[in-house]
């Protein structure tokens, strides 16, 4: 059975069908309603209602700039401030410029059913701000894949310096006063004091690190040796 052929059924059971999408990502409240303006302003009679609210959306400088999203594990000591992460639309899809005009004007009108739960909702837009949004998306998509990519740079120089740090400690092997300690937290503290930066790492990779000089002493006897 097609859509028509389901709607005429309904309609022959003296009803009025309405067709609405399905609410996975809108607002529970409301029933996105899905077919021309006359369509809707029918089913709203149908529904009885003798009221039509209109919210109306204006096209905003923000949506000009772009925010780049948070990336789990990324580098804490990247910017973090609203002002050095944003980055301007316009610098990557100069077309956006052309919409510059429009910085104020209503971009698009929202109807609802009187304020019932749930209402039945309609959606009209602008075509110059569907026009907009696909630009903006577009150029939105690209930063984010730069910062992606960037963030991923950043997270792998980061990991290496780690693993440089970390590294580092095998000197310790050398030092006669290291050696000869007798135990672990000990090591840890005295490593901190010897190893640049090694107050920078996470205690639990530091922890790991001298259990196993803790274990390479032991296994060649260099407590032993003196």
């Amino acid at each position: 059975m097609d859509l028509d052929s389901l709607k005429d059924k309904i309609r022959a059971a003296q009803l009025h069908p309405i067709h609405v999408r399905h609410l996975d990502n809108d607002s529970p409240h409301r029933h996105p309603f899905i077919g021309s303006i006359e369509e809707y302003l029918d089913a709203v009679k149908a529904l009885s209602s003798p009221i039509v609210l209109i919210q109306t959306f204006t096209l905003d400088e923000d949506e000009f700039f772009h925010e780049p999203p948070d990336i789990e594990g990324g580098d804490a000591e990247a910017p973090a401030s609203l002002g050095e992460q944003e980055r301007d639309l316009r610098d990557v899809e100069s077309g956006l410029r052309a919409y510059e005009r429009y910085i104020g004007e209503t971009s698009a009108y929202l109807l609802s059913s009187a304020l019932g739960t749930p209402s039945l909702g309609y959606l009209i837009t602008e075509e110059w701000w569907t026009e907009f949004r696909e630009l903006a998306d577009k150029a939105s998509d690209y930063l984010d894949g730069e910062h992606h990519q960037s963030a991923a740079q950043r997270q792998a120089e980061k990991e290496a310096g780690d693993q440089a740090i970390l590294d580092s400690l095998n000197s310790l092997l050398r030092d006669s006063r290291f050696v000869d300690l007798k135990t672990q937290r000990a090591m840890m503290e005295y490593a901190f004091d010897k190893i640049p930066g090694l107050e920078k790492l996470d205690d639990s990779m530091v922890r790991v690190a001298i259990q196993r000089l803790h274990g390479k002493i032991k296994a060649r006897g260099l407590d032993r040796k003196r």
